[in-house]
């Protein structure tokens, strides 16, 4: 069947209804092939529904959630219960959609099993949208708190020389700085995946950074290819975090290699320095959260960020001959300009 008016050539009203029904509606024959999609694909999810006619809907599916989808329409076609079923779903731009899916069993006239299958916006979906609007209105008020607080220290530092209290006021003001900062990673951290992953020109992407780096005789060399990789637009910070980790904890650093090298199964984008280095036992230890001695959080929200469209990092640096930050782009995350 080739397309959406070949299987229901007969019933434009059932088109009508279901091409402006909010769900997804989906239907599948029991090789799990796709037979029919509505318009409200599109809306949520990006494809053109004649484009997934004759298509696996495995396919579309998070590797992860395929056993739990093959279980569920196994299920539904062989005549049991429907039950709702929440699944990562592939949007047209290649990041995941959590959708609440259910399966109904229906018998044509030529006695083959389909199933209709209904897919919506799910309920995590919908609370993260709510946990980020909570968020952001938390933030404001705790900082603009923080605000007061300051006000108030160096007020109380200023009105006594009894050393004791001195202390204790310094160590408040420490306390409050590192809750004023936690507070700015928040805001930064609820940003990643907020919009849709685009392609992001590295080398270009980069240079823009360099201005709000601070100012030192360190080389920065981009040699790049006019690679483009697919991204979160986030991917900015995650290029800034990387460069300012040499500057700031390399020590020794004259020089700084921004590269890309074919491998086997991709790209790798390679962030090199002639620093220090870092120890083998920390290699790992660097991107956890909290970590570090400045914020802590930088590379954990680099590596955060480029797992939003499936690149990962590592540091495969020399200790005492300098760090070494290599990204992997799988295929199909990265292309070349012309």
């Amino acid at each position: 069947m080739g397309s959406n008016n070949d299987f229901c050539k007969d019933d434009n009203y059932f088109i009508a209804l279901v091409d402006t029904a909010p769900n997804i509606i989906t239907i599948v024959d029991s090789e799990m092939n796709i037979l029919f999609a509505n318009r409200t694909l599109k809306k949520t999810l990006g494809f053109d529904p004649e484009t997934l006619i004759g298509k696996k809907i495995k396919d579309y599916i998070h590797s992860d959630d395929v056993p739990i989808l093959i279980e569920a329409l196994t299920r539904v076609i062989s005549g049991g219960t429907t039950k709702t079923t929440v699944l990562r779903v592939m949007h047209q731009e290649g990041n995941w959609r959590w959708l609440e899916c259910y399966g109904i069993l229906v018998i044509d006239t030529q006695g083959h099993r389909r199933i209709v299958v209904h897919s919506s916006e799910s309920a995590l979906e919908l609370a993260n949208k709510k946990l980020n609007i909570l968020g952001s209105a938390t933030r404001h008020d705790v900082l603009n708190s923080l605000t007061g607080l300051f006000g108030y220290l160096e007020l109380a530092e200023s009105k006594t020389s009894d050393e004791i209290l001195l202390r204790y006021i310094r160590k408040a003001r420490v306390a409050s700085e590192v809750v004023r900062k936690q507070m700015e990673f928040t805001k930064l951290y609820q940003e990643i995946g907020s919009k849709r992953p685009n392609w992001i020109n590295v080398g270009e992407t980069i240079r823009g950074t360099l201005g709000s780096l601070p100012a030192n005789d360190v080389n920065v060399v981009i040699d790049t290819d006019l690679l483009e990789i697919y991204a979160d637009p986030m991917i900015v910070k995650a290029f800034f975090n990387l460069i300012e980790n040499s500057l700031r904890h390399g020590e020794r650093v004259k020089n700084v290699t921004v590269s890309n090298q074919p491998v086997d199964k991709g790209m790798k984008l390679i962030f090199q320095d002639d620093g220090k280095g870092i120890n083998t036992e920390e290699k790992e230890l660097i991107f956890k959260r909290g970590y570090g001695k400045n914020t802590g959080y930088g590379l954990y929200m680099t590596r955060e960020v480029l797992g939003i469209t499936g690149l990962s990092i590592v540091e495969n640096g020399v200790p005492g001959k300098g760090a070494r930050f290599e990204i992997m782009i799988p295929a199909g995350k990265y292309r070349r300009l012309g």
